[in-house]
């Protein structure tokens, strides 16, 4: 849009300019009514017609054309605008999925480390009970907590892997982290197998050509 403007507004001011025109003719008369030899005497350059005149246009207060370029104008300025704010949201969107993914890693890193505390507490509370230091609900509830911070654990992770897709996303580059050609989805012809965790062969062939008849 901002490269239409450019055009539009160059062509807008042009239309403000004089016009300065060169133009030229050759032709050919018959003689007394005669127009069977008009081709043979424009061949032969003989009873021809021919000349030439300059043509000088000043635009003298065209409305009209003002109006113009001061619409283009305004529209290619509008176009910037547009274009500044795409950049500034796009930034804003970058900015806010790197900052979520760092909240999440750090919430991995507390959820790894309170799952860890749980496990510990767990296998301490067991040997007490081996001991008979304990009792058997004080285990119990060591071991819903252990449950608990495991699946907190494992949610984290989830929340991490989905603000760093997010991330991926927002700048465009969700294609080449997963080894994704777009090269191959437009020939059909898959070069490489994606870098996608989990991600199975087909077991059909890679590309069907059509197969001659059978005689």
């Amino acid at each position: 849009n901002l490269r239409n403007g450019e055009i539009n507004n160059k062509a807008a001011k042009n239309a403000l300019l004089p016009t300065l025109d060169l133009v030229g003719y050759y032709g050919a008369l018959g003689l007394n009514n005669n127009y069977g030899n008009v081709f043979s005497s424009l061949v032969e350059r003989s009873n021809t017609d021919r000349g030439a005149y300059v043509s000088l246009t000043v635009p003298l207060r065209n409305r009209a054309a003002q109006a113009n370029q001061m619409r283009s104008e305004l529209e290619y300025r509008q176009n910037q605008l547009n274009l500044q704010q795409q950049k500034n949201q796009i930034n804003l969107q970058v900015r806010n999925a790197a900052f979520a993914l760092q909240q999440a890693r750090a919430g991995v890193e507390s959820a790894r480390a309170a799952r860890d505390y749980a496990q510990q507490s767990l296998e301490a509370e067991q040997k007490k009970y081996a001991l008979g230091a304990s009792t058997s609900y004080l285990v119990l509830q060591q071991q819903s907590n252990e449950t608990q911070a495991a699946s907190n654990y494992v949610a984290a992770l989830s929340n991490y892997e989905k603000t760093r897709v997010a991330l991926d996303q927002v700048t465009a580059s969700i294609l080449d982290r997963n080894g994704i050609s777009m090269e191959d989805a437009v020939s059909g012809q898959v070069t490489h197998l994606p870098a996608i965790p989990g991600l199975q062969p087909n077991s059909t062939p890679a590309t069907v050509g059509a197969q001659p008849a059978a005689k």
